[in-house]
């Protein structure tokens, strides 16, 4: 979004300020707020534990009601063309009025930010397992739609597109499971006979990492988690699969907890099962293929064809 001649704007006790470079692309758009109650300050603890140095409390007293203002602009501008504003990932900035206040205050300044790993992060896939996914692909092929939407839940998740990984996870279980049926109640009894189905959410709920990767991510996350998932049982957690599919299926202003199509965090935790799920069904779908003694016998002739004509590298 390009703009000029800008300058601060005040109204309800908040200042606005929009900045931007020399061609007029708005860089940076703040909003102030007086935060006059100590006890919401930001505060900063020696941590006693060892490897943590400090614990840090941000306790962000405007931060929610900053970012609802900024998603109901980002929404009114995007018919002027803008694309979209970075507004999860704000820098929250602490600015002393006194030199009392400035003594009081422990931090000034925390920035949010996701780091995303590299390509060359990564570690590499043996080659066998390319090279055999190739050879037996074309065996696998009834699976393709699936898989595809198994492939577009990880790419969300993995760019925090939360909302959109449960549509993508749902649509893959609904692909492999719903038998066809639409009916809230009718998918519910597919579901909750399914006896690969049921097995997957066990063993799901049965995996001790992922109560840790949801703490990673933050305590309301591990919460939700464990409230909706890991205390019940797979055939609860498959009738909930429907019911999530029905509440993304449809808005009512006149809800008053209806959900938001840009707090993806708040489907963090759903995605974050959603995902290991699906994970364990769809690889069942092509590991008796791509892991056979066959396909391991045809890569091996493979490789040695190839290492016989010079062709290996």
């Amino acid at each position: 979004m390009r703009t000029k001649d800008t300058f601060p704007l005040f109204a309800n006790g908040v200042e606005y300020s929009v900045e931007a470079d020399m061609d007029g692309v708005v860089t940076f758009i703040s909003l102030t707020y007086q935060a006059n109650d100590p006890s919401l300050w930001p505060t900063i603890t020696q941590n006693p534990e060892p490897g943590i140095t400090a614990n840090i409390v941000m306790r962000s007293p405007s931060l929610e009601r900053a970012q609802e203002t900024i998603r109901t602009a980002e929404g009114v501008l995007s018919f002027f063309g803008l694309e979209q504003i970075a507004w999860g990932n704000p820098e929250e900035v602490y600015l002393p009025e006194t030199e009392e206040e400035k003594r009081k205050l422990s931090v000034y300044s925390m920035a949010h930010s996701a780091k995303k790993v590299t390509i060359l992060e990564t570690e590499p896939i043996s080659f066998d397992i390319i090279g055999r996914t190739l050879l037996r692909a074309d065996n696998v092929s009834d699976y393709e739609i699936p898989l595809a939407f198994f492939r577009k839940g990880k790419n969300d998740t993995y760019e925090n597109r939360h909302i959109e990984a449960c549509l993508d996870f749902l649509f893959m279980l609904e692909t492999l499971f719903a038998n066809g049926k639409f009916k809230t109640s009718q998918v519910i009894t597919e579901y909750t006979s399914s006896k690969p189905l049921l097995d997957a959410i066990y063993s799901v709920t049965e995996n001790k990492d992922l109560p840790k990767i949801a703490l990673h991510r933050g305590h309301s996350h591990h919460k939700r988690l464990s409230e909706k998932y890991l205390t019940r049982s797979p055939t609860q957690i498959a009738k909930s699969f429907v019911e999530l599919r029905g509440v993304l299926h449809h808005h009512s202003l006149k809800d008053k907890n209806r959900w938001h199509p840009e707090r993806h965090d708040d489907f963090l935790a759903d995605a974050l099962f959603l995902e290991y799920v699906c994970f364990r069904v769809g690889f069942d779908l092509f590991s008796n293929e791509v892991f056979s003694k066959e396909s391991e016998t045809e890569f091996l002739d493979n490789y040695k064809a190839a290492k016989n004509s010079g062709a290996h590298t």
